[in-house]
């Protein structure tokens, strides 16, 4: 006998129940039932067959309706404006006035134990249906697609900010920029992704560091309930993939989030006092494609084997990256991380790649740009993680700040000025960092800092969190060293949001300043030059770059012994070069030769030649660069070979620290030229170390 449509679909409801040993709903969220896809093929013909007559729907189809369009957002729904009609239209109902099925609606919600979601003064049943669905599977068909990127945004967000907002729904809206098409930016959107991610954090302590692949299977193990609290199909291979990918970066969320090289400041507090540190990660593993662009060369042209060095005062290796198939995968036994402190760590952080000599261009890591000479504002929690430079907004309650010399206080409230913090204890008395001539300042309340290139505003406790990232683009020249980035053009200045594409400061945004000058909108001449971003009245960035002329460039001329030799600036412009006058030891004389300036640099007295000559350049304009170059002589450190940066040392020395039985090893390192030809003989002798070296002139 056939039975009646409403029969069928209370049938339907039982048997679906019955399958998961219930005879009543028990209130959990409807994607954790868990419907499989024969099941929901079901409802749909029932569906089908109970369709409302003049828009009215009983309670038994009321109840199969609204799980229906929880699956239905799940399983079908493409990413296009979220309506009444193309949910009815799957089941031919035809409905013309919506609000008519609102109160059944609420009573089939209260059958199923949910809550319906509110707005002030609105019920969202559509957003209802979707908080209750979980994420629909047309969004993540594609590993690194928007959805993806921006739950991946949300999670770094999430694990930083969490303890700092009673809802993670918030943290969720930070990241709605990430989200295309907007008709996603949605509440219901930002809620499924807010509890997805929070799932996700909560299990990552049952997971081992390395995020095995059978990480679903150990959650069973240790959480057999954990599905539950997943909003997502985990029947369905495209979600399961997805859900790997976030837990192995939520286990990972204290170290890397990203596969790409990247630097974290921090601010600790030591026996020694208040010190700056910057750690330097390096991904597990790079795409060969992705690192010949960062290079600039072609993917031909990487070895099989790298060698990844940090550049500055101290030349060390950060690790050693082995290709397999396309990718570069980082050593066994190679640290993930380098860390960097006090000055070491506010500088510009750079990586060169070496695989005998070097390989390509340098690399700048995210957030490896040096701290410039605004306020420094890090979170006053346990991490102490840097938030941003100048003006910041943050949702941390209070923000310690590293202050320059010079720089006034005013507490800002939505009416007028104040005295800085009136009536309040700051956290941290104000207290000098030696290591970096700053002040350090701890901020819970709104506050102008002034300095003598604008205003920096400090706002904590923000409800909207944007993190921002400057750079400034264009043509870098690395073979001459400054205290600031050289540019043989004049750089744009770029900002990026969390997980976008870099986006260029409006011109009438940005001013430059050439040292004793007023503010301009583009620089006019060659040499040092401070650039801002003042927007609004608020200074957001402040930079000092060198500028050099377009076919600037640098050739060694070595001369007949390691004494002197010559150093040839290359289309240098109307320049005048003198040494630094603080080395006595060096005599430093420079003469135009038709477009170009020879340098000739000699040692007086027989002293021994530096690996280095600071000079300072000074143009007609009365401009002037201070810059560190390489000493020219026969033997020394040369820069040039063909158009690529090089470093040969025929003359090394090498610290050995063995303790072994008396014997002579000898070591042949590779050089950048197979001419060079060196032997270091390291004698060692129990319980003393010591090592000298015979070397063989080029």
């Amino acid at each position: 006998m056939r039975l009646a449509p409403l029969e069928n679909t209370a049938t339907w409801i039982d048997e679906f129940l019955a399958a998961r040993k219930l005879e009543i709903p028990d209130g959990r969220a409807l994607y954790a039932y868990r419907c499989k896809s024969e099941e929901f093929e079901t409802l749909i013909q029932t569906l089908k067959q109970a369709s409302p007559v003049s828009a009215q729907i009983g309670p038994i189809a009321a109840r199969a309706f609204v799980f229906y369009a929880a699956e239905w957002w799940q399983r079908r729904f493409d990413g296009r404006r979220w309506a009444w009609e193309p949910l009815l239209t799957s089941i031919s109902w035809e409905v013309a006035h919506y609000p008519d099925l609102y109160e059944p609606i609420k009573a089939a919600w209260g059958w199923w134990s949910i809550d319906l979601v509110r707005l002030p003064g609105s019920v969202r049943y559509l957003g209802t249906f979707a908080c209750q669905g979980g994420l629909p599977l047309a969004l993540i068909d594609k590993s690194d697609n928007r959805v993806t990127k921006y739950l991946r945004a949300v999670l770094a967000h999430m694990a930083a900010y969490r303890q700092f907002v009673e809802d993670p729904i918030d943290l969720a809206r930070d990241q709605q920029h990430l989200l295309t098409p907007p008709t996603l930016r949605r509440d219901y959107v930002f809620r499924l992704a807010a509890d997805l991610i929070e799932a996700i954090l909560n299990l990552r302590e049952d997971i081992g560091e390395d995020g095995n692949e059978d990480v679903l299977s150990l959650l069973d193990r240790k959480r057999p309930e954990w599905r539950r609290t997943m909003p997502l199909a985990l029947e369905d291979t495209r979600a399961v993939r997805m859900l790997k990918g976030l837990l192995k970066e939520a286990v990972h969320s204290r170290s890397s989030l990203s596969s790409e090289f990247s630097v974290e400041r921090f601010l600790r507090r030591t026996d020694a006092g208040w010190r700056l540190g910057a750690r330097v990660r390096l991904p597990a593993s790079f795409p060969t494609e992705e690192l010949a662009r960062q290079l600039k060369i072609p993917t031909q042209a990487l070895p099989p084997r790298l060698e990844m060095r940090l550049q500055g005062a101290r030349v060390r290796v950060a690790g050693f990256y082995i290709q397999q198939s396309n990718q570069f995968q980082l050593a066994q036994d190679t640290r993930k991380s380098v860390e960097l402190w006090d000055s070491e760590a506010c500088g510009e952080i750079v990586l060169r790649c070496l695989a005998g000599g070097e390989i390509g261009e340098p690399i700048i890591p995210r957030r490896g740009s040096a701290l410039g000479a605004l306020p420094w504002a890090f979170r006053s929690a346990d991490d102490g993680s840097f938030i941003g430079e100048g003006s910041v907004s943050n949702r941390a309650p209070e923000i310690i700040v590293l202050v320059p010399d010079g720089c006034t206080f005013e507490c800002l409230d939505s009416s007028n000025v104040l005295p800085v913090l009136p009536n309040k204890t700051p956290a941290i008395e104000p207290e000098q960092v030696h290591a970096l001539n700053r002040t350090i300042r701890s901020i819970a309340e709104p506050t102008a800092i002034h300095t003598d290139s604008g205003c920096c505003v400090i706002r904590p406790s923000e409800t909207h969190a944007v993190d921002l990232e400057y750079r400034l683009s264009g043509k870098r020249f690395y073979d001459i060293e400054s205290a600031s980035a050289l540019f043989l053009e004049t750089p744009v200045l770029r900002v990026a949001r969390t997980g976008q594409t870099a986006q260029k400061v409006p011109d009438d945004e940005v001013s430059w300043r050439k040292t004793g000058t007023g503010w301009q909108s583009t620089p006019d001449t060659f040499g040092l030059w401070d650039v801002r971003h003042l927007k609004d009245g608020q200074l957001c960035y402040l930079d000092r770059v060198g500028l050099l002329p377009p076919q600037f460039d640098l050739k060694i001329d070595p001369g007949t012994d390691m004494t002197q030799g010559h150093l040839v600036l290359i289309q240098a412009g109307n320049i005048r070069v003198v040494g630094s006058g603080q080395d006595s030891e060096l005599s430093v004389e420079a003469l135009r030769v038709g477009g170009d300036t020879r340098v000739h640099v000699i040692t007086r007295n027989g002293a021994a030649p530096p690996t280095q000559v600071a000079l300072r350049l000074h143009w007609s304009s009365g401009s002037v660069l201070a810059v560190q170059v390489p000493f020219p002589g026969r033997g020394g450190r040369f820069l040039r070979e063909g158009a690529r940066s090089n470093v040969t040392l025929p003359l090394m020395i090498f610290m050995v620290c063995v303790r072994w039985h008396s014997r002579r090893i000898p070591v042949r390192p590779s050089g950048s030229r197979a001419s060079l030809r060196r032997l270091i003989w390291v004698s060692c002798f129990e319980s003393r170390t010591f090592a000298y070296l015979c070397a063989s002139p080029v």
